[in-house]
């Protein structure tokens, strides 16, 4: 029996092949036989045939074998992207599997540091680009990156690619309701589509977060927590060069329908939120306060040019700021309107406070901003402060108009209930100045067996006007 191989076809004479190897005698039927042939070139295709010959005559086998032989696989190293100030993305791709679909690992190291990460890919095809997504990086460091592809044929290595993380100087983030480019955030053509991402880089003093005009839906509340002072800035045109002018129209954010949910929730954070709508907000839970924004624990919130419009709770028990409900810190509202927010019963046992604003002990400061049409409706609890409800802390208000907001007793309210202030409402309150501010036509109405007392303003427990 003879093996017969090489680059091109023999055909069936042995004196055609370029190698012929001589593989024994005295095989019987159904014998199998095996050699190993000496070392291929890479990348090459080869040809092979048995031959069998004895007394009675020769024969070929039939079926010509062909093989082509691997080569190292080739795989490009892409860079890194969403670079921020502790996580990176890498990126590679295999170009050629060289035969055989290689195995792959990143090689990851800080420059100047003692080890390397890395991080097995598994075996990967030229399908699409590979990605691994790190965190706790230093900031403003510099890394450096390379790709191992291993398959039969051996090992190839891309090139070696840097990059350097973000300092803690304030940087800038852009936000469009679709997203764009790359989705890094860091251009307009690059927006990201998500405000939760571009929250993830914002996380020191100074950072901005710039959103283009547009409804930002929402189906949960986005919640900021131990942010140490963090900028929305909406109604952007959405235009290089960045930031770019704003619109003329506001970002809005918005609840989907189909979702009981309140916009915002905000603990132990510095917030200032600028050109926003906040609209649709609405709970249900027994005691739930603030369907647009919830901020407590201290929180530091700044709104300024933004608008409050129909956000509604409708809880049983005591329900605070269907708009807005801050406790403690410090909250600061400038230029912003409020109106057509609720408060409204689904049992006897609910308390109302505050469709507007519900502020507890906290410093709060309202000017030049509007609240009209805020309504609240319960038929045996309380009733305080349509517009504006504030318990304990400091008020100041000025400059401010209160129009057409009004409480409502359907008539029925129990001999327990009161009613007090259509517009404003504030209890045990440490000091307040009302300055330079109109009260139209707000009012108590239908209290039935209530106490009706203050369409306008009604104050009771505070110590220095």
């Amino acid at each position: 029996v003879y093996l017969c191989w090489g680059t091109t076809d023999g055909g069936f004479a042995t004196s055609g092949w370029q190698n012929v190897i001589y593989m024994g005698n005295s095989w019987g039927q159904w014998g199998v036989f095996a050699t190993n042939l000496p070392t291929f070139a890479l990348s090459t295709t080869y040809r092979c045939r048995a031959y069998a010959t004895n007394s009675t005559g020769q024969d070929w086998s039939g079926v010509l074998v062909t093989f082509h032989t691997t080569v190292p696989a080739t795989v490009t190293n892409l860079g890194s992207y969403r670079v921020r100030r502790s996580t990176s993305t890498l990126q590679g791709k295999v170009v050629d599997t060289g035969g055989d679909t290689p195995y792959i690992w990143f090689h990851h190291w800080r420059v100047g540091g003692v080890s390397t990460s890395v991080i097995a890919m598994g075996r990967l095809d030229t399908t699409a680009p590979f990605t691994t997504s790190l965190s706790g990086l230093w900031t403003n460091t510099q890394y450096q990156y390379k790709v191992l592809s291993s398959n039969m044929a051996g090992n190839a290595w891309s090139v070696t690619r840097a990059y350097t993380t973000l300092s803690t100087n304030p940087i800038n983030r852009y936000v469009t309701v679709t997203g764009a480019g790359i989705l890094d955030g860091a251009t307009w053509a690059n927006a990201y589509g998500s405000v939760e991402d571009a929250l993830v880089d914002c996380t020191f003093r100074g950072d901005t977060i710039y959103m283009k005009d547009g409804a930002y839906e929402r189906d949960y509340a986005l919640t900021i927590s131990n942010y140490p002072g963090v900028r929305f800035v909406g109604g952007m045109a959405g235009s290089a060069p960045e930031p770019g002018p704003a619109s003329g129209q506001p970002s809005r954010f918005v609840r989907d329908p189909t979702f009981v949910t309140r916009l915002m929730y905000i603990v132990k954070s510095t917030v200032t939120l600028d050109r926003i709508t906040f609209a649709g907000g609405y709970l249900t839970a027994d005691g739930a306060d603030g369907a647009g924004i919830y901020a407590f624990n201290n929180s530091a919130l700044t709104l300024t040019n933004c608008t409050f419009r129909t956000n509604v709770l409708y809880t049983a028990g005591v329900q605070e700021g269907a708009a807005v409900y801050h406790s403690g810190g410090r909250l600061t509202v400038l230029n912003s309107l409020f109106y057509t927010n609720k408060c409204l019963k689904p049992s006897w046992a609910t308390s109302c406070h505050g469709a507007g604003i519900a502020a507890v002990n906290a410093q709060t400061t309202i000017r030049d901003s509007r609240f009209h049409g805020n309504v609240m409706w319960c038929r045996h609890y309380d009733l305080f402060g349509a517009a504006l409800y504030v318990s304990g802390g400091t008020v100041t208000v000025e400059g401010v108009t209160f129009t057409n907001n009004y409480v409502y007793g359907e008539n029925e309210s129990g001999p327990s209930a009161n009613a007090f202030g259509g517009a404003v409402h504030l209890t045990s309150v440490k000091r307040v100045r009302i300055a330079s501010s109109y009260f139209f036509r707000n009012r108590v109405t239908d209290f039935g067996a209530t106490m009706g007392r203050g369409a306008s303003l009604y104050v009771t427990g505070t110590t220095g006007v």
